[in-house]
């Protein structure tokens, strides 16, 4: 894994995080990379929800990813909305639409069934 934090001019930090992993070949067939992208997003959403950064971008309240929130209806459309992200960059890097797909849909089923 690779973090690296750059400040900007403008005041703010740029996050450039890079993972690799080593995963089974058929349960990545099944979810592609949401699966394992969707817990950096969450723990993401978590440090942005603890300190003030993203508040004046965002304009709005950031919230905090407890497994209450996430199970509820705006956790919900966040995990379809990044899985959907997630294909959308899985069929950018050359995997076929419908297996993106599948995988956005398993991942969807992972996370909100828990």
């Amino acid at each position: 894994m690779l973090l690296r934090l750059d400040p900007e001019d403008d005041g703010t930090t740029l996050l450039m995080l890079r993972h690799s992993a080593m995963l089974d070949a058929e349960d990545f067939a099944r979810t592609g990379p949401g699966a394992l992208a969707l817990g950096w997003e969450i723990a993401l959403l978590a440090l942005a929800a603890h300190t003030d950064g993203w508040q004046a971008t965002c304009l709005a309240p950031i919230p905090v990813p407890t497994p209450h929130w996430l199970h509820g209806p705006q956790g919900a459309r966040h995990v379809r909305a990044w899985s959907v992200r997630w294909a959308a960059e899985a069929v950018a890097a050359g995997v076929e639409e419908r297996t993106a797909r599948q995988g956005e849909s398993e991942t969807v089923r992972r996370y909100l069934e828990h």
